[in-house]
C-alpha cells in the first residue's frame, strides 16, 4: 500500500514548486515528530490524537519520497522514536541541506543511497512505533487519506489545526 500512498500524497499537497514541497516536507517531518513526542509526555496521552500525528509524519515522509523519487523501503532495523528519531531526522535534514546547497534540490545518484537509507530508517521507525501500540500502519494511512480528502473537498487543505 505504501507505493500507492506515496503517489496519492501529491493529490493533497498543493505546493507550487518542487523546492517548496521538499522544504515543507522536511519541516513537517520534524514538526509532527515533535508534536507526537510532546503528546507522549502526558500521563495519559490521547491515543487517537497520536495516531493522527503518526499519519501526518507518514504523509510528509511519503510526499518527500514522491517529490524526490527516493523510494520508501522498510529497512528491517530496530529503530525507535525514543532512541533514534531525533538523530535520524536531523541526519536527513543535514543530507538535504547539502542537496539544496550543492545540487539544487536534486537527489543525485551519488547521494541517493544515503538518503534512501535515512528515509527507510524513518519509515521503519514509524512502522515499529505503530507495532508497539498495535496500530495497523495501513489503517493509519487510510485514516490520514480520509482526513485530507475531506479537507480537500471542503477547500480547507491549507491552514492549521484539526478543526478545519
Amino acid at each position: 500500500m505504501i507505493r500507492d500512498y506515496v503517489i496519492w500524497t501529491d493529490t493533497t499537497a498543493g505546493y507550487d514548486s518542487r523546492e517548496k514541497a521538499i522544504t515543507c516536507c522536511l519541516l513537517g517531518i520534524s514538526g509532527e515528530f515533535g508534536e507526537y513526542n510532546i503528546s507522549m509526555l502526558n500521563d495519559n496521552p490521547d491515543m487517537e490524537a497520536l495516531k493522527k500525528e503518526m499519519g501526518d509524519i507518514l504523509w510528509y515522509l511519503a510526499h518527500l519520497s514522491f517529490v524526490t523519487g527516493v523510494p520508501l523501503v522498510e529497512m528491517g532495523d530496530e529503530v525507535s522514536f525514543d532512541d533514534d528519531g531525533y538523530q535520524l531526522i536531523t541526519s536527513l535534514h543535514e543530507k538535504f541541506k547539502k542537496i539544496v546547497r550543492d545540487d539544487n534540490y536534486i537527489v543525485t545518484e551519488e547521494k541517493m543511497p544515503e538518503v534512501q537509507v535515512l528515509m527507510g530508517l524513518i519509515y521503519t521507525m514509524i512502522i515499529n512505533e505503530c507495532g508497539w501500540y498495535y496500530w495497523d500502519i495501513e489503517d493509519i494511512m487510510r485514516a490520514n487519506m480520509a482526513k485530507l480528502e475531506s479537507r480537500k473537498e471542503r477547500g480547507v487543505i491549507g491552514g492549521s489545526g484539526d478543526n478545519r
